[in-house]
């Protein structure tokens, strides 16, 4: 019996896969290596963008928040009503969230692609955390919030980490509090000392995060978001930036919380070498 081959694909006429399955590895290695390229390339891309989209748009943006923010302070619901005031504080917060936004999308995207790296020096973390406060308490304010500090066992406390990634992890800790506390609360900021690292805690009395959606959040490959008690919107990537930025710091980053009763997320920076001798 014999058989006729004619009713079989030729070997260029296989389908594309079948055809790299037959390949030798010299041609599958190159296949890879351009494969690989192309991806490089895109990404590439893709960060480039976002980080022009952020730099350009953060400028202007900043501008606007900070006009508004002259505005709320120079005016009251008597002087337009309460209507209008409503919509200018809904405006003032609108352009917080996206100023955050971009800032944070500038940052993350550096950090990703390897041109944001720490630039650790002597901070004196007791004085940044104060003046930082002073900074974000309009914002707390239009909550009715009270931002507290508590440092009472350190006056002054020195660490060796880069200022402005603290700035901007506290930042985060604090808008996150603020967004999800209840209007007339406390949120309080404490510094400590435990063993030769510094520790920064941001407590609020909110509603809390559940055992369920815990597990999704410090997630790199885990897109999770809530809305505010006024309805906040926010990415989920303000967290991820605290991590990154406190591990390029060699410290760490944790969090409690319980639905119903709020949360105190923690964060840790090594001291500066003269105080770790002092201890």
């Amino acid at each position: 019996m014999q058989t006729d081959f004619s009713e079989y694909p030729k070997a260029d006429m296989l389908p594309e896969t079948m055809a790299a399955d037959s390949a030798g590895p010299e041609t599958l290695a190159a296949h890879a290596l351009e494969q690989n390229k192309e991806l490089r390339q895109t990404m590439a891309a893709k960060d480039q963008l976002y980080a022009v989209i952020a730099h350009d748009l953060r400028s202007p943006i900043g501008s606007i928040q900070m006009m508004l923010d002259v505005l709320i302070q120079n005016l009251s619901a008597e002087k337009i009503g309460s209507e209008m005031y409503e919509l200018l504080l809904m405006s003032g917060r609108t352009a917080e969230e996206t100023f955050a936004l971009l800032d944070n999308l500038l940052k993350w995207t550096g950090s990703q692609t390897g041109r944001l790296h720490a630039v650790r020096q002597e901070v004196n973390l007791t004085d940044l955390v104060d003046n930082l406060t002073e900074t974000l308490k309009p914002i707390a304010g239009r909550k009715r919030i009270v931002l507290c500090t508590e440092h009472p066992d350190v006056e002054e406390l020195t660490v060796y980490a880069d200022a402005d990634m603290l700035k901007t992890v506290i930042r985060n800790l604090v808008g996150n509090a603020v967004k999800f506390s209840q209007e007339d609360s406390v949120i309080r900021i404490k510094a400590k000392v435990k063993e030769n690292m510094a520790v920064v805690s941001v407590q609020d009395s909110g509603c809390g995060i559940s055992e369920e959606n815990q597990k999704k959040l410090l997630q790199t490959g885990v897109r999770f978001t809530t809305s505010g008690t006024h309805k906040e919107e926010g990415t989920g990537l303000g967290l991820l930036l605290c991590q990154n930025f406190v591990a390029q710091n060699g410290g760490k980053f944790w969090f409690a919380s319980k639905s119903g009763e709020g949360s105190t997320f923690s964060f840790s920076v090594p001291l500066h070498k003269e105080v770790q001798e002092g201890l």
